[in-house]
C-alpha cells in the first residue's frame, strides 16, 4: 500500500494503520542502531537534552508523514510546531531518552494523528521488545494485532505506576505518597507515552504524570480511552495540548485516586 493519501481523499483512519507502521519501524530500526552506542547529547534551553538518535528518527518520521495526510501540521519535540490544516502529527521520536543513552531499555516512538487537537490515532512503539500499540477513535486499542480491553478482572489493582521525571516538581511528591498511603506502589520509570501505553495494556491500574508535554501524552491518551480506561485533568477535565497534570486508567482506579489527590 502507498504511503500517499490523496489530497482529496476521505481520510480513513483504520487504513492508516497499515501505512503508519513500517515508517514507524524503520525509525524504530534507527534507534536500535544507536542503542547502547556512544551518543553526544546536545542539550535544550528547556534543559533536557537530545541524541543524534532523537534527531534522526525525528527526521525520517517528518519526511514521509508529511506524504501521509497532506497538509497536516506537526508538533515534534525536537523540531517544534509546524502549522496545517486541521489535522496533525504529534511526535516525541524517542521518549525516554535519559534511559536510551544509559542503555536502559524503557523507551518508545510516539505518534499521534490529531484533528483540532483530539488525537484519532495513536501509535507506541517499544523496538526493543517489537511491541506495536496503536488505538483508533472509535475502534479500540491493539497490540500487535490484538485488541486490548482494560477491566478489572484482568488489571492488579493494587498497582498503580507513577511516570513522571518531574517528580521533585512542587506538590507532586506530596500526592504521589498519598496515593502509597492507599494502597498503591509506585513505579517512576522515565517514558511517558510507554507508561501510559503500558496502563492501556493493563500492566498497571493507573498512570499519574506531572510536567509531561503534547507529544510525550497525545498517543497515550487515545491508547487509553479506547482501551476502555479514563483519563483527564484535574476536575475531570479533558486532556488537550496544554494539558501537565494527568491522570488515567481503569475507571475504578481513576476515581479512587482523583479523590485522593485532587479533592
Amino acid at each position: 500500500m502507498t504511503d500517499i493519501i490523496e489530497k482529496n481523499f476521505v481520510i480513513s483512519y483504520q487504513n492508516l494503520i497499515p501505512v503508519l507502521e513500517p515508517i514507524i519501524r524503520d525509525a524504530g530500526s534507527i534507534l536500535m542502531k544507536h542503542f547502547r552506542g556512544v551518543l553526544q547529547r546536545m542539550h535544550k534551553e528547556d534543559g533536557s537534552f537530545a541524541t543524534e538518535a532523537d534527531i534522526a528518527s525525528e527526521q525520517l518520521l517528518i519526511k514521509r508523514l508529511q506524504f501521509v495526510v497532506p497538509g497536516a501540521g506537526f508538533y515534534a519535540e525536537e523540531s517544534g510546531i509546524q502549522e496545517g490544516n486541521e489535522y496533525s502529527w504529534v511526535i516525541d521520536p524517542l521518549d525516554g531518552t535519559t534511559n536510551f543513552v544509559q542503555g536502559l531499555p524503557h523507551f518508545c516512538i510516539s505518534v499521534a494523528l490529531t484533528k483540532h487537537n483530539e488525537p484519532v490515532v495513536g501509535i507506541v512503539f517499544q523496538p526493543l521488545l517489537n511491541e506495536f500499540f496503536y488505538a483508533i477513535k472509535g475502534e479500540g486499542t491493539f497490540l500487535n494485532g490484538t485488541r486490548l480491553v482494560l477491566s478489572q478482572e484482568t488489571v492488579c489493582t493494587d498497582m498503580v505506576l507513577i511516570a513522571t521525571t518531574h517528580i521533585k516538581r512542587p506538590g507532586y511528591a506530596q500526592k504521589v505518597k498519598q496515593i502509597e498511603g492507599a494502597g498503591y506502589a509506585s513505579r517512576a520509570l522515565g517514558a511517558a507515552a510507554l507508561d501510559l501505553a503500558y496502563c492501556a495494556a493493563g500492566r498497571s491500574a493507573a498512570v499519574f504524570l506531572q510536567g509531561g508535554f503534547w507529544w510525550d501524552i497525545a498517543a497515550g491518551v487515545l491508547l487509553i480511552e479506547q482501551a476502555g480506561g479514563i483519563i483527564s485533568q484535574e476536575q475531570g477535565e479533558a486532556i488537550a495540548p496544554s494539558s501537565r497534570v494527568i491522570l488515567g486508567g481503569l475507571p475504578k482506579a481513576h476515581k479512587k485516586i482523583s479523590r485522593l489527590i485532587w479533592e
